[in-house]
């Protein structure tokens, strides 16, 4: 998982190269697990939303050690007064919509053995192609997640940001995490979040971009840890239930994981309600 190198690697995992020509969706090669499953688990963890992850009570606590530009979610002004704004979802037609880049065709990336994006012996797969080589890759992925623009900090403030959700993350087959991803993105395309190990007690926040031509999104820590590590998927994955993703841990060595999203079990609206911009 994030910021734990594992000790060993797997034979294949997805590692995007360009564009793919062809965009299944993730159903389209169904992942090994067992999303109602997880979501039970988690919620049951926290039956009361005042102690859930995301929402300002917990914020109090668990205050994030940010970098000197203060745009991250964290800082937004617009949850303050909304409990379950993190957590709500949102669905490929919105995002399409928020981001300014003018999209017309969401592109899916499915990562690993069955998918549309793979790696093999240090060669980078699209569409059954080879694309590159695995470290020129991971430089592509370094790239994107610090490809961030700058913002005065006078205007950090008035940055919108788009909920994307809360995901665990895990591994297929594996029907339970320890792992909580919040993830945010701006009409440009900026990324921000945080990852929980609720393990170790961790809160860590990440940003980074989405790409523009490829739909690409990769980010990274910014607390000054892990510095290598570099997270990505497709940003149109992030509006399914589940989609696979990539840890890279360093150059030529990666694994793949999946991203479960978490329902908003506690959101009187319903589990169901879809992200909207704040107002």
């Amino acid at each position: 998982m994030p910021g734990e190198r594992p000790s060993t690697l797997p034979a294949l995992g997805g590692r995007p190269g360009g564009r793919p020509s062809t965009r299944p969706r993730p159903g389209d090669r169904p992942i090994n697990v067992n999303r109602p499953q997880i979501n039970q688990r988690i919620y049951h963890r926290y039956p009361n939303v005042a102690t859930r992850p995301f929402t300002p009570g917990w914020w109090g606590r668990h205050p994030v050690h940010l970098p000197a530009r203060p745009w991250h979610p964290w800082y937004s002004p617009r949850w303050h007064s909304r409990p379950y704004y993190w957590w709500r979802w949102a669905t490929a037609s919105a995002l399409t919509g928020w981001i300014v880049w003018g999209w017309s065709t969401p592109v899916y990336y499915v990562y690993g053995s069955g998918g549309n994006v793979y790696y093999q012996n240090d060669v980078v797969y699209v569409d059954s192609e080879p694309y590159c080589s695995a470290d020129d890759y991971y430089e592509q992925a370094e790239t994107i997640a610090t490809a961030l623009p700058e913002i005065d900090e006078a205007q950090a403030d008035q940055v919108e940001w788009l909920p994307l959700g809360v995901f665990a993350m895990t591994k297929e087959g594996i029907n339970e995490s320890n792992f909580l991803l919040q993830l945010a993105v701006t009409k440009e395309g900026v990324i921000g979040g945080t990852v929980v190990n609720e393990e170790t007690g961790s809160v860590r926040p990440v940003e980074g971009m989405v790409d523009k031509e490829t739909e690409r999104a990769a980010w990274k820590f910014v607390d000054g840890k892990n510095t290598e590590v570099v997270l990505e998927t497709g940003i149109y994955g992030l509006t399914e239930n589940e989609c696979t993703a990539l840890v890279h841990y360093g150059p030529g060595q990666t694994q793949t994981i999946v991203l479960v999203r978490l329902d908003e079990l506690d959101d009187p609206a319903g589990a169901a309600a879809q992200a909207q911009p704040a107002p």
